[in-house]
């Protein structure tokens, strides 16, 4: 009886941990010789590894754009900039919408993954958050033009999954995928 309580102690303890089995400086794939972390990974979801290494493909579809949109000589640092001033701001204490108190949570849970403070953490994970949009929209609009323009907005959204599912065709053997 008793081994059956430790090992059932074990199960619980097992099934409640935060299934962290790598460190954030674990390099989990390489695209196009650019390394990506565990941490790169963890530092804009909660998600736990095994969640976030089953979602790797969106990360690194992403990254190949980024890098793309980088080679063509896209600049997005007055996109961020605006972006960042409008929307940057860690919510203050007495804001209590349900959308403040979300971010708080985030913020809070992630700040102390990466033994950071709150606001530090908010603001870097706002900037990368916004900085990876601005060159994966940029980009596509540099490719198709705008959005806004397009007459058929369901055809410009075929165009650009099959843009990306080009660009993804052109680099695949530069992507390596290192945990499974």
């Amino acid at each position: 009886m008793r081994k059956l309580l430790i090992i059932l102690s074990l199960l619980i303890i097992a099934s409640c941990s935060n299934d962290q089995t790598y460190e954030n400086e674990d390099v989990v794939a390489i695209v196009r010789g650019k390394e990506i972390t565990m941490g790169d990974l963890r530092f804009r979801s909660e998600a736990t590894d095994k969640v976030l290494l089953e979602n790797i493909d969106e990360f690194l579809t992403e990254e190949v754009i980024i890098q793309e949109a980088k080679e063509i000589g896209l600049d997005v640092s007055e996109e961020v900039e605006k972006q960042m001033g409008v929307f940057g701001r860690y919510p203050s204490e007495n804001n209590n919408t349900k959308k403040a108190n979300e971010i708080k949570a985030f913020s809070e849970k992630q700040a102390k993954r990466f033994d950071m403070d709150v606001e530090e953490y908010y603001q870097e994970y706002h900037e990368r958050t916004v900085e990876r949009s601005a060159y994966i929209n940029g980009y596509i609009n540099e490719m198709l033009g705008d959005i806004q323009d397009a007459p058929d907005k369901d055809q410009y959204a075929k165009d650009a999954d099959a843009l990306i599912d080009e660009l993804l065709k052109e680099y695949e053997d530069e992507i390596e995928t290192l945990i499974d």
